[in-house]
């Protein structure tokens, strides 16, 4: 579980949407999954997962869009 309010999970397109955000400074952090990178001696072979940090700042009564880009 998580220690804060603001979190949320990606749809099927990878969009997400947080909705009553306190404004402020904030550090957006997404968060993948190690993935499948191969099979080796019949086991499943993980990389490791894929963390992204972004600074946000949350404005009173502004939507704001944020495009993000996985490695």
């Amino acid at each position: 579980s998580q220690d804060h309010p603001y979190y949320t999970l990606t749809d099927a397109a990878g969009r997400f949407r947080l909705d009553d955000i306190v404004p402020g400074d904030y550090t957006l952090v997404v968060w993948q999954p190690p993935v499948v990178t191969g099979i080796k001696d019949g086991v499943a072979q993980y990389g490791a997962p894929v963390v992204v940090r972004k600074k946000v700042t949350v404005k009173k009564t502004a939507t704001s869009k944020l495009a993000l880009e996985l490695p």
